[in-house]
């Protein structure tokens, strides 16, 4: 992990620091030529049947910096190559036959860029041919390493339970413990030889004492320093998280500590001796992987505090996995420490088969164990006190508050994480179970593979979860630390929710990179692949004629990034400083912004694809293909995308203003690129499509400002004096605080209706916005100075006359049953 640290800030400077020659000269040339020499050397080494792995990386890492060079050559040569072809398109074709001839410099020119336009093709002919030989050569050499990996793996020895096997496993172990035994009598008598004998012993026991002493008292320290400061706090899930790193380093480093003085007090006071110096380095490492695994299992489960658990699981199953996680770590321990001593003091092909199937049978039965479903049931108890999640639904993204304010998306959701947990076990349980079998049945190897890297692909998972979470939790921290917060009560921007989850998106990548290359080199790769494959991932690598290059990649983003926000700085910077003091209308601010987001997303496109390394020119070519879609199928999104650029320029309507369209009527509060979003008086939105609102006719209250004119139609009964009437509206308008005096209001006696004389009272307001507010005063004033003068507001009356009145018209005779009684019926 260190060297993985230490190699990135390396790779953005090979991106981009590797210097070559210059292209056409003769020492250009004599590397390519060097380098053809170069990859036929390889090629004469390979075709050896019997090289080692050794050898075989040594190889593939010539041809790989052979690659780079070839590479690193070949795009300045194409530079150099369209500079000279360009230069020749200047001159223009040469004269035809029968035509006068051109001057003698400018054919003389002309033949020397000729000339070396050929010898730049050549050149590059050369390089395109040492490339393909050259990832000849590496597919050759992955593919024989390939095989001998497999093979290895897959070779079946002998049974298992062969007599001969086990005693030949016992007699190689014997002599190695003889072994030892002499180099420890040796390494007495030498040291009783010089009198130093005691103090070894004192060195080792001093050593011993001090870890003991350093370990215990410090280790219960630091955890009641710890549990005291936590006995008071709600256990909320960030805090969780960051007590849980805190439990087990402080169980980790008293340990650490102590183990390396141990080390290091009895490597200077020669203490042992220099056989078993690989011995005791082992026993340390082992040493430090049993203190990481209990205080990884300790800190994530918290065997004494159930509130505080990062995994909720019942007490009884947490004892269980906390003994089966030690148990599989110390037998990994165990068989590390004894395959070192095996190669210190004498091993055989027997006691490393017998050792590695014991080791896979142990841990495939671990596995198989901690793989099981009861282990990790939830606990089922309802007086425990539910902790409130920080976030109602999925995690809690970074900057988020501590309660569910911001809802996020993450990667997996609880039921993509509730499906994808059963099935990883089910794939332990599988595991196990096939590698006990594979150990029984003679491939002792595959089920040795199989058992430890799967609990190293644990550890790591583990390890970088843990990172993730602390990172996760760190932002949000940090956020609540230094940001800025919203008033109580009320919930995050549409901004910052998407802040968080860029946040988030951007910690799982950190995770992802952290994790791949561990693993890669837990199932097997060698240091050298994995370097090579990080490197060529970053300076660039060829598929086919595309050369990817993540350096470059990675440059293009972060440039889009930052120029985004500088975008999003300006478009904050214009809302706060500049818009406020000056006197534009809140439409055209909006318009404004708009467009400075549109202005600072084409420049930031723009740049990250010059970045990447393409020809803006070529644009032109993809212009061209797309108006054949546009003309298609494209169409409709292009009309309304330029009718939504009419709309912020040419501003017939603006976020704010009333408006009454086909679609419906209400407050425009967006303006996007296709659509307008419209907000109606019943509070739900209308997205109507930009091109509508240019081709149809469109009806805006407020386009140029606020004011507008109602119209109350008011009917008198007949009997009622038309001047007073007309007297009564007017004064009734000048006394409405609301209505404009100039314009003045105007009464208009409009029609002798059926059942009343019609007026309207025509009158001017400040906001059209208040209309309903207004006509409502407006008419409560009507009416109660109609009362107050004697004035009837009439509704429609019609008298109707019969001329023929048939018999019985209105009544019914005697003999004739009543209408609400039914009639006697007889027998």
């Amino acid at each position: 992990m260190m060297r993985l640290i230490l190699l990135l800030p390396l790779l953005l400077g090979l991106a981009w620091a590797q210097t070559y020659l210059e292209p056409g000269t003769p020492e250009f040339r004599a590397a390519i030529e060097a380098r053809a020499a170069q990859i036929a050397d390889i090629q004469s080494a390979l075709e050896d049947e019997n090289l080692a792995n050794d050898r075989l990386l040594e190889l593939r890492e010539e041809v790989r910096e052979l690659r780079l060079d070839a590479a690193g050559a070949e795009e300045p040569l194409g530079r150099q190559i369209e500079i000279v072809e360009n230069d020749l398109s200047r001159l223009g074709p040469a004269p035809g036959e029968g035509q006068p001839p051109e001057a003698e410099d400018l054919a003389a020119r002309r033949a020397d860029l000729t000339e070396r336009l050929v010898r730049l093709q050549a050149s590059r002919a050369e390089i395109e041919l040492n490339l393909a030989r050259s990832l000849r050569l590496a597919e050759d050499i992955a593919d024989r390493r390939r095989e001998a990996f497999t093979g290895q793996i897959l070779a079946r020895g002998a049974f298992l339970f062969d007599p001969s096997v086990w005693r030949e496993a016992v007699s190689t172990s014997l002599e190695g413990a003889g072994e030892a035994r002499d180099v420890a009598e040796r390494w007495r008598s030498e040291l009783r030889e010089k009198g130093r004998l005691n103090i070894a012993y004192g060195a080792i026991v001093g050593a011993l004492v001090l870890a003991l002493l350093l370990m215990i008292p410090a280790r219960r320290f630091l955890q009641h320093m710890i549990f005291r400061r936590i006995e008071d706090l709600e256990p909320l899930h960030s805090r969780r998280v960051i007590l849980a790193a805190l439990r087990a380093l402080a169980r980790i480093l008293p340990g650490v500590i102590g183990g390396f003085l141990v080390l290091e007090a009895l490597s200077v006071g020669s203490a042992l001796p220099g056989e078993a110096q690989a011995l005791a380095t082992s026993i340390w490492v082992g040493f430090l992987i049993l203190l990481m695994t209990d205080g990884a299992v300790t800190g994530v489960f918290a065997p004494k505090s159930p509130a505080w658990r990062v995994a909720p699981l019942r007490d009884d199953s947490v004892l269980i996995v906390r003994a089966l996680a030690f148990s599989a770590a110390a037998v990994i321990v165990a068989d590390r420490v004894l395959m070192t001593g095996a190669e210190e003091f004498g091993t055989s092909a027997a006691l490393d088969f017998v050792r590695e199937a014991i080791t896979a049978i142990a841990l495939g039965a671990l596995l198989f164990t901690l793989a099981q479903e009861r282990l990790w049931a939830g606990p089922e108890r309802e007086d425990e006190p539910e902790v409130e999640p920080t976030l109602g639904k999925g995690e809690a993204p970074p900057g988020a508050p501590e309660r569910p304010t911001v809802a996020a998306a993450t990667p997996l959701s609880p039921a993509a994480t509730r499906k994808m947990w059963p099935r990883a076990r089910f794939i332990g349980r599988l595991v196990g179970i096939a590698a006990i079998l594979a150990v029984i049945l003679g491939w002792v190897n595959l089920g040795y593979y199989a058992t430890t890297r799967s609990f190293s692909l644990l550890a790591l998972t583990g390890l970088v979860a843990a990172i993730r979470a602390l990172l996760r939790e760190g932002v949000r921290l940090l956020d609540q630390k230094f940001g800025s917060r919203p008033p109580e009560g009320e919930e995050h921007d549409e901004s910052d929710r998407v802040l968080y989850s860029w946040i988030g998106i951007a910690i799982d990548i950190i995770a992802l990179v952290l994790f791949v290359p561990p693993a890669l080199l837990v199932l097997g790769a060698e240091w050298v692949d994995v370097r090579g494959w990080i490197v060529d991932a970053f300076v660039g690598f060829q598929i086919g004629s595309v050369r990817i290059s993540f350096a470059k990649i990675l440059s293009a983003i972060a440039m889009f990034l930052v120029l985004l926000w500088v975008t999003r700085l300006v478009q904050k910077t214009a809302d706060t400083q500049f818009f406020p003091r000056s006197r534009m209308d809140p439409g055209v601010q909006n318009s404004l912004r708009t467009l400075m987001g549109y202005i600072g997303l084409i420049i930031a496109f723009v740049v990250s694809v010059g970045t990447l390394g393409f020809d803006l020119s070529n644009l032109a070519i993809i212009a061209g293909a797309l108006s054949v879609g546009i003309g298609f199928g494209l169409q409709s999104i292009v009309n309304n995308f330029v009718s939504g650029l009419i709309l912020l320029f040419e501003r017939p309507i603006k976020v704010g203003d009333w408006i009454i369209t086909n679609s419906g009527e209400g407050i425009v509060k967006k303006i996007s690129v296709r659509s307008t979003e419209i907000e109606t008086f019943d509070r739900s939105s209308v997205i109507v499509p930009n091109s509508e609102l240019i081709s149809s006719a469109v009806t805006n209250w407020t386009h140029k400002d606020k004011m507008g004119r109602m119209l109350i139609r008011i009917g008198a009964a007949y009997d009622s004096d038309a001047p007073t009437v007309i007297r009564i509206l007017e004064r009734v308008a000048r006394e409405n605080p609301d209505t404009l005096s100039t314009p003045a209001p105007i009464v208009v006696f409009e029609d002798f209706g059926a059942s009343s004389l019609d007026f309207s009272l025509r009158t001017y307001i400040r906001d059209v916005g208040s209309s309903l507010r207004v006509r409502t005063a407006l008419r409560l004033a009507i009416h109660k100075a109609f009362r107050e003068e004697g004035i009837e507001i009439p509704f429609p009356q019609q008298d109707v006359h019969l001329r023929d009145v048939p018999e019985g018209f209105g009544g019914a005779k005697a003999d004739e049953p009543k209408p609400d009684q039914p009639p006697e019926l007889s027998e």
